[in-house]
């Protein structure tokens, strides 16, 4: 517990933090400045090594199987909250410090994501049945961030269509233009692209399962004349479009991943109604798909004009 008490009196500034540890004892850290007051049980003296070396990991992962709990009536959001306020904190200690630059240096060949692999990772995640993702999702299937106008007062289903409506309207389509859109899902938003705007729209994914899911879909909207869904790696993809649209894979792109196929104009513009700022001008544009230099991405269009 030394080396993990060491990083949470580091780490914890604003905000108090009080661990229970596997032997009962109380360990206090924080309480300097205003901030939630959390409190948690560590039940596995395993977590001591793990959290010290990867505090943002096992934290999660020790949550999810029981080992770390919440006390004295502390909510995850609190949890949560904490941490968020405290990030400075964690990334100024040594040690944390020399894992990122490790970490750094391994992250081009541990995200490298080539085509066969890419295929597996995505059926191990998705050729599964459907009905386990009926259960958590909306009713037109989508899997990334939802947009909520009004948090307070819509459901699931209305902030999802919120962020197709948002999205198409951002990407001002016509009737008759073409698009590729990589990383389809459910098909739920090229279904609508092509339903709302006239365009014609090929799909690709690398998950059987999505793809057949997506087909019926089209099929029983009326669309399935100008919406392709094709069982393939983007990187596989040829021809020309008008538009790329990546609203929900650049996850999945991997480090070492090329870009998508070139749009017919030259003229590439970069939305991401769902990105914050995050300026790195230290690395290259080519490094990956969306412009990693300035955008980090919680589900991006790329357009083109």
């Amino acid at each position: 517990m030394r080396l993990l008490s060491n990083l949470l009196q580091r780490f914890i500034r604003q905000g108090t933090l009080r661990v229970r540890d596997a032997d009962g004892k109380i360990h206090v850290f924080g309480d300097r400045l205003p901030g939630p007051d959390v409190a948690v049980h560590l039940h596995d003296r395993k977590l001591y090594t793990k959290l010290f070396i990867n505090p943002e990991l096992y934290a999660a992962e020790a949550y999810m199987d029981g080992r770390l709990t919440l006390e004295d009536g502390a909510a995850i959001h609190d949890f949560l909250l904490l941490f968020s306020i405290n990030r400075a904190g964690l990334y100024s200690y040594g040690s944390q410090k020399l894992m990122r630059r490790v970490w750094r240096v391994l992250r081009r060949t541990h995200q490298a994501n080539p085509i066969g692999l890419a295929a597996a990772h995505a059926r191990h995640h998705y050729d599964i049945s459907t009905e386990l993702y009926r259960l958590f999702l909306d009713d037109l299937m989508q899997y990334s961030c939802a947009y909520f106008r009004d948090p307070e007062h819509e459901t699931l289903e209305q902030a999802q269509r919120n962020k197709l409506i948002h999205a198409t309207s951002k990407l001002q389509l016509k009737p008759g233009m073409t698009v590729a859109e990589i990383g389809s899902g459910w098909g739920g938003f090229a279904i609508h692209l092509a339903r709302e705007t006239g365009a014609h729209v090929t799909a690709v994914n690398v998950s059987p399962e999505q793809i057949r899911a997506a087909r019926d879909h089209a099929e029983a909207t009326g669309v399935s004349n100008r919406v392709s869904f094709r069982e393939l790696d983007y990187r596989q993809l040829t021809g020309q479009f008008g538009l790329t649209a990546m609203p929900s894979s650049i996850a999945s792109a991997g480090c070492r991943s090329p870009a998508p196929p070139a749009p017919s104009s030259a003229n590439t513009s970069f939305l991401a109604p769902m990105c914050r700022r995050y300026p790195r001008p230290s690395l290259p544009r080519s490094a990956a798909v969306c412009g990693v230099t300035t955008w980090k991405c919680y589900g991006c269009i790329i357009t083109t004009r």
